[in-house]
């Protein structure tokens, strides 16, 4: 039953440290909001993944290790694997495309 013990309460002494860490890993991560440093800090701590369905370049980039790119025409898969690797490498013109959108920003 909810709440699980393993994991950490949502208070509102965690978000002063989202934003600390937000702010100290800016230089490394352009990108990551508020959302992402939770995303972040909740599948780092409890050590579980985390699926998300978006056509946000930036959250992809940000926080994304792995991802699947499915086709609307074909019904299948595409692709798999880190978005950053697969811009450049992507079998797919497609997924090369969808991932190098212009303002999409450096990894």
């Amino acid at each position: 039953p909810w709440p699980d013990t393993r994991c950490p309460r949502l208070t509102t002494p965690l978000v002063p440290r989202i934003l600390a860490r937000q702010r100290r890993d800016r230089a490394q991560h352009q990108c990551l909001t508020p959302l992402d440093e939770l995303i972040l800090h909740m599948r780092d701590a409890l050590g579980v993944t985390v699926v998300i369905v978006t056509h946000e370049l930036a959250g992809i980039f940000a926080i994304g290790n792995n991802s699947v790119y499915l086709d609307a025409e074909s019904r299948t898969m595409l692709d798999h694997g880190d978005p950053k690797q697969l811009r450049e490498h992507s079998a797919h013109e497609t997924v090369r495309r969808f991932l190098a959108r212009a303002g999409t920003p450096a990894p």
